[in-house]
């Protein structure tokens, strides 16, 4: 087994194994929250946001997120350092979410070999622990992590980066502040090393707490640390800790001012005690999940309990006190025993706590608006591993005395389990190798739930499949009405691009009794009239959009247009202005207001906004065609037949072009 106990074999074969299982995620796609969160989202593009986080006040974003660019400071400055190299080149961000998984493994191999040297496991009689038993433990529970698949949501789906890179800034806090205590037990209290071991654990903690909300209790698992596997004088011990107790400050100071809907249930319906009796029975199914990880999927149909006498409740509240009772009952005994046995019931104990502390700031009283999410066990699956792979080499050392192969056929399983884990994780990232393969998955495993149609259609009609996206989008509407108008909003884009339009409006016009107070509905509906020619109705709509967002330079453009088709030449003059307020350099605005002017008689004005616009982009035919009116209107014959001939060779097809030069 000397190979076996080779630190360089170990690191080797996870950043290799880790590097195949997720080779085939490099070029799956944005999705789903990615579009929000990255593609769309203004603030990542330029870094100066970050440097100064007063400009984010005045980026123009989904006022939702706005908050949690604050709050998850550091995640949001990855993906703007991600921009700022490539922009949105998908590569880039998924090589990023697999080298924050490849260290966090590497991390948590590191803590594991580190807890060893702990007091608690070295003493006057020397390690406690053989070489074989500590490497079996910190391999085999590394590579578990390290391959699971439940750990592909927070590694392939690029948003839940929060989730990983918390985690990494989780395990370095951990790691250094037993780096500290281990340099301040070998040289003197304050020294050099120790002191920026220290340092740089109480930044981490700072890090992962402005990364993701589920850091808050970092303070607490360090303690856990400090006391089952250091000594010393309380006051001193207590001390060290009380700056980490600080830290947890900052989340709820962070959250004082979030919106309440996105740290409250899906629309105020899941209390506190609510969400935790629900909580009960999602802890079952992770734990299913991490012991059988079949059937996975990203968006859960997940019930809501409400009552603890409720038989699954109940069965799983049973379960897991037993579970932490059993954690409590082998710490305690962990201190009667001596040697093999007593190590391996605190690590058995330990991995327990891992996991409940761990989940607890996710799965407590606080409600989230998604009850069940994978991503959630990234970091609580360690304690749990641990706690597994620890388990098996305890009955490994009691068959030992029967069989002196029995380790060799016990790392032989493991080896095992890790090649099949591998196995289904790589397929699993198979999923997202595609939008509509992802969201028909989600569809398939959650038939009752509007969210994954949704997401479907959105799928189909990123993939120009729009009679499919109408189909999806439709089920949407059937499961629950009330969904969000941004379905009938879509539902009736796709309708028009099929030429519905009757059914455009329709759909439109539910989405504006639903919400008026939304522009793009209003926008979208004054299209569909233009289309039909029902100008006046168009109108009002467009003069509704405009109200609710007044800087919108796409709404004041087609408003002109629709004046323009009215005859109404002044007031599209005065859309037309505002458009070129906004954007000075928009030629086609130019171009129309100059049109305008023309049938106004105002020649020179005319003149001068065609000509300005032909500075701008002189091979654009039209302004040449208008222009050649102007000079036409003016008396000026061969200044027009000069344009009408540079309209036509610009665009040899423009019939008015050439009719105008054979009336000449």
């Amino acid at each position: 087994m000397h190979l076996f106990n080779r630190p360089v074999l170990h690191v080797a074969s996870v950043v290799f194994v880790v590097f195949l299982i997720y080779s085939n995620t490099l070029n799956s796609p944005f999705q789903l929250d990615d579009t929000g969160s990255i593609v769309d989202n203004a603030a990542i593009r330029d870094l100066h946001n970050f440097i100064d986080t007063s400009r984010l006040e005045d980026v123009a974003i989904d006022e939702l997120l706005r908050p949690l660019l604050k709050t998850r400071y550091i995640g949001y400055l990855s993906f703007a350092l991600n921009y700022a190299f490539h922009g949105l080149d998908v590569r880039g961000y998924h090589l990023i979410n697999i080298l924050i998984h490849i260290t966090n493994a590497l991390l948590l191999y590191g803590m594991l070999q580190l807890i060893f040297l702990t007091p608690r496991f070295v003493g006057i009689q020397g390690a406690l622990v053989s070489a074989d038993s500590r490497s079996f433990v910190a391999v085999f529970t590394t590579f578990l992590f390290a391959v699971h698949p439940i750990q592909t949501q927070a590694v392939t789906y690029i948003v839940q980066r929060f989730a990983s890179l918390a985690t990494l800034f989780y395990l370095l806090s951990l790691v250094t502040y037993i780096r500290f205590r281990l340099e301040s037990a070998n040289k003197a209290a304050g020294s050099f090393r120790s002191s920026v071991f220290y340092v740089i654990s109480l930044v981490s903690t700072i890090l992962a707490m402005k990364t993701k909300e589920f850091a808050l209790l970092i303070p607490v698992m360090i303690a856990l640390f400090e006391f089952v596997f250091f000594d010393g004088r309380i006051k001193k011990r207590v001390l060290q800790l009380l700056p980490y107790v600080l830290t947890m400050s900052i989340i709820p100071l962070s959250l004082i001012n979030m919106p309440a809907s996105t740290v409250s249930g899906a629309d105020g319906v899941i209390s506190g005690p609510d969400y935790l009796l629900t909580q009960f029975r999602v802890i079952m199914t992770y734990l299913r999940l991490l012991i059988f990880p079949v059937n996975q999927n990203l968006d859960y149909d997940y019930p809501i309990y409400r009552s603890v006498f409720a038989s699954n409740v109940l069965f799983s509240l049973l379960f897991l006190f037993l579970l932490l009772v059993l954690a409590i009952w082998l710490f305690w005994n962990s201190r009667r025993k001596e040697g093999k046995a007593g190590w391996r019931f605190l690590l058995v104990s330990f991995g327990l706590f891992w996991f409940f502390l761990t989940a607890l700031p996710e799965s407590g009283f606080m409600p989230i608006k998604d009850v069940i999410f994978e991503h959630r066990m990234y970091l609580p699956s360690i304690g749990l591993f641990l706690a597994g792979t620890v388990t098996i080499e305890l009955i490994i050392t009691r068959w030992l005395e029967k069989s002196v192969h029995t380790r060799k056929v016990a790392v032989s399983l493991m080896v095992l389990a890790v090649v099949v884990l591998s196995v289904m994780a790589y397929a699993r990232n198979t999923i997202w190798e595609d939008s509509v393969r992802l969201s028909e998955d989600i569809v398939k495993k959650s038939p009752n739930k509007a969210r994954p149609y949704y997401n479907l259609g959105l799928a189909y009609s990123g993939q120009g499949r729009i009679d499919e996206a109408i189909a999806a989008y439709t089920t949407v509407i059937r499961l629950d009405p009330a969904f969000s108008t941004d379905v009938y909003n879509n539902l009736g884009i796709a309708f028009m691009a099929r030429g519905r339009v009757d059914d455009a409006i329709r759909v439109y016009t539910m989405a504006v009794n639903i919400n008026p107070r939304d522009g793009d509905i209003h926008y979208n509906l004054a299209g569909a009239y233009m289309t039909q020619g029902r100008i006046d109705e168009a109108i009002a709509e467009y003069q509704a959009s405009a109200q609710r967002t007044p800087d919108d330079a796409r709404i004041h453009f087609y408003l002109g247009v629709a004046y323009a088709n009215k005859g109404l030449y002044g007031q599209a003059i005065n859309e037309y202005a505002m458009v070129l307020r906004l954007h000075p350099e928009d030629v086609v605005t130019r171009n129309n207001i100059g049109n305008a002017y023309i049938r106004q008689g105002r020649l020179e004005e005319a003149l001068n906004e065609l000509q300005t616009a032909l500075r701008i982009k002189p091979d654009f035919a039209e302004a040449h065609y208008n222009l050649g009116n102007t000079y036409s209107s003016l008396g000026r014959r061969e200044e027009a037949n000069n344009e009408y001939r540079e309209a036509l060779r610009l665009r040899p097809d423009f019939i008015e072009a050439r009719r105008k030069i054979a009336e000449k």
